[in-house]
């Protein structure tokens, strides 16, 4: 028997755990890692799961191809053949851009590096990941502001904090360790913890101030924040040599007093006041956001003031100040910094700089498109949609991830050519021509990057499933087999490693001999001969052209409008034993017992008003389909609002419209109807 640490593949906190392996070589239990630096020898409960979904009769363990009656298995030698001939086909009738490449944030760096070359070797900028879902918002508004997208600082830094905001998501669930080891001892050690959140989540139980705003008001909210701040002259005196605020963002902030604000919110003009003085006066003061925020239409906007708030406040940079977005999947911030993205190549460089655009395509071997590509709404339903013919997906489960279930079905069935590359039999795998299995993060090699640029080496624990390989092993066949063999020509994980570190300025610290060395991880950073940059950003200035903070915020924000024929609100949020699309977690039955269903959540007296009882089944309707659920009836929960875990499907009666601005759809909150369906079971 032996002990394998690896990192935990869920959430993007990035915890080290310890597979237990038998004599056979088949994983049989998990531990917390005693000696992990992040976690600090703790687990949630969903790594348990790690030996149930690696055993899991639903994974691929064959390539597959369709036929009439169904799919049958094929060689590797078949399937990556015919799969370059499709793709020889479709750039030949069509330009390279009828072809979408969706990576993943389940994958490593070296999965994700290899997949985006592959599609700029092929022409286009098409390619995106769960950034889309999950953090496109932050990206834009931090970028824009910033820089660069990342969170400040390190994990460790919140037990310095004097106060942490925790805005839109709920850590004592969600993220268990991030809760337990850093902010409660943050606030044993006398931190005030304020939570804004439509529900009265564990999280809010745990805080010294709960703001249980209306939904869709956060922008309103964190504007009027601001207001507080700046006209009462709270912030730091030396702001203005950091921050360049327009006039106009001046007349935005002095437009949302507390008192205009409170009857947007719900949340009184003097607690308003109160929790502005808190924040600006704490001289240490984290800010953390999460889904909450993340998937609102008008998430950027609400970012970029409360980005303003943590300038203005000098916190950005600082000891003792966290601020940033705290995101679902385990390596969504590496897979962003490999260029998994429509508009950046690794390291967050424009497609539009035409001299980095040279200096790629010199190092890379081919031309590197200079274009901005489409993101993963916009392949799949922008006006321009209907030119993308072929898809490659790697580790994504768009069908239950997207909007519009029935919609986003069609979309796939009327595509000329897909290719699911996953470890398991997904919902979408079903529409695929051409399925590819793939190795699970315990099964594999590479690197992966949590929230706080923390890089660590995953030490390959088992031997994939069947005829699983690698992520970048399999694009790498593909990419021969189409004549780019020269430009990926890699023999080891640690071969993409390195040209990673040779082309990815955040990366060029990092190489796999040190990751090997240092199993606490390397923390990537723009300024690699300062010390002090490795566990703060931002310490000299901002990484915009100016130097400066950039900074325009929006006039007005976007309230989702009940109607008489859909008078209540959807929102969705996530279940402390599930994951994602729950592609792993639904493997475990000990987690599916408890966490297997949605259950949503109704106020006692909307529900009264209905005639809705504890545990009747209920019907959602919005104008894009229906959804059925159970209901539990709480307090803690605004009026007039129901709340739904994502993880079945919840996002299927969503809209697919983008908005143009922030391109992308509503993911978070939509009007809806409530019907009872049948009797309590």
């Amino acid at each position: 028997m032996t002990n394998k640490q690896l990192i935990c593949p869920f959430c993007g906190l990035g915890c080290a755990v310890t597979l237990k392996i038998d004599e056979f070589g088949r994983p049989y239990a998990v531990d917390a890692f005693e000696g992990d630096h992040v976690s600090k020898g703790k687990a949630c409960p969903k790594p348990f799961s790690i030996p149930s979904f690696l055993n899991s009769s639903n994974r691929l363990a064959h390539p597959m191809k369709r036929k009439e009656n169904g799919f049958v298995e094929i060689s590797w030698g078949d399937a990556i053949k015919e799969i370059s001939e499709r793709i020889k086909e479709i750039t030949k009738s069509d330009d390279p851009s009828s072809l979408g490449f969706l990576g993943s944030a389940n994958c490593t760096n070296e999965d994700n590096y290899v997949f985006q070359k592959f599609a700029r070797a092929i022409g286009t900028n098409n390619i995106d990941h769960h950034a889309s879902f999950f953090a496109l918002s932050e990206i834009n508004a931090m970028y824009k502001s910033l820089g660069i997208p990342s969170l400040s600082s390190t994990y460790e830094e919140l037990l310095k904090s004097s106060v942490v905001l925790i805005w839109g998501f709920n850590p004592a669930e969600t993220n268990p360790v991030l809760m337990g080891q850093y902010i409660l001892k943050a606030k044993e050690k006398g931190a005030k913890v304020v939570v804004v959140d439509p529900r009265k989540t564990k999280t809010a139980w745990f805080s010294d101030i709960h703001l249980m705003l209306n939904p869709k008001t956060d922008y309103a909210l964190a504007l009027s924040l601001l207001n507080v701040i700046f006209n009462e002259k709270l912030y730091d005196k030396n702001y203005s040599e950091r921050i360049n605020l327009s006039q106009k963002s001046i007349e935005v902030i002095n437009s949302y007093s507390p008192e205009v604000v409170e009857k947007i919110c719900g949340i009184q003009a003097n607690t308003i006041r109160q929790v502005a003085k808190l924040i600006a006066t704490s001289g240490k003061a984290s800010i953390l956001w999460g889904l909450g925020i993340l998937q609102q239409i008008n998430g950027e906007d609400i970012i970029e003031a409360l980005l303003t708030i943590s300038a203005l406040c000098g916190y950005l940079g600082k000891e003792g100040c966290v601020v940033g977005g705290i995101k679902n999947e385990v390596n969504l911030q590496g897979a962003s910094d490999m260029g998994v993205l429509p508009n950046f190549l690794p390291g967050y460089i424009d497609v539009s700089n035409k001299n980095e655009i040279e200096k790629f395509s010199k190092i890379w071997g081919f031309y590197v498109p200079d274009k901005e590509g489409m993101n993963a709404f916009e392949m799949l339903y922008s006006s321009n949609s209907t030119k993308i013919k072929g898809l490659y997906i790697m580790g994504m489960n768009p069908l239950v991830l997207l909007p519009n279930m029935n919609l986003t079905k069609k979309i796939l069935e009327n595509l000329d050519f897909l290719v699911v590359q996953d470890s398991f039999f997904t919902e979408t795998a079903e529409f695929a021509d051409i399925i590819l299995p793939a190795a699970t993060l315990p099964e594999k090699d590479g690197t992966v990057t949590n929230f706080e640029r923390r890089v660590r080496w995953n030490n390959k624990a088992v031997e994939p499933v069947g005829e699983a390989k690698p992520d970048w092993m399999i694009v790498r066949e593909i990419a021969k087999e189409l004549g780019f063999e020269s430009f990926f020509s890699f023999n080891s994980t640690e071969e993409v490693t390195r040209e990673i570190s040779s082309v990815n300025p955040l990366y060029s610290n990092i190489t796999p001999e040190k990751l090997k060395e240092n199993t606490s991880g390397i923390f990537w950073n723009i300024n690699t001969n300062d010390k002090n940059e490795e566990k703060f950003l931002f310490l000299k200035g901002f990484y915009t052209p100016s130097g400066k903070f950039e900074l325009q915020l929006n006039e007005t924000f976007e309230i989702e409008k009940q109607s008489a024929n859909l008078p209540f609100l959807l929102i969705t949020f996530e279940y402390a034993g599930q994951h994602g699309a729950a592609t792993l977690t639904r493997n475990f039955s000990p987690l599916m017992k408890r966490w297997g269903e949605a259950i949503g959540e109704l106020n006692v007296e909307t529900a009264k008003s209905l005639g809705i009882n504890e545990g009747d089944k209920v019907k959602i309707k919005t104008e894009y389909g229906e959804f059925s659920c159970k209901v539990h009836l709480t307090q803690n929960i605004v009026k007039d609002v129901i709340a739904v875990p994502w993880h079945f499907g919840a996002n299927s009666i969503f809209s697919c419209e983008i908005a143009k601005k922030y391109r992308k759809p509503e993911l978070k909150v939509f009007p809806c109807s409530i019907i009872i369906q049948g009797e309590k079971q």
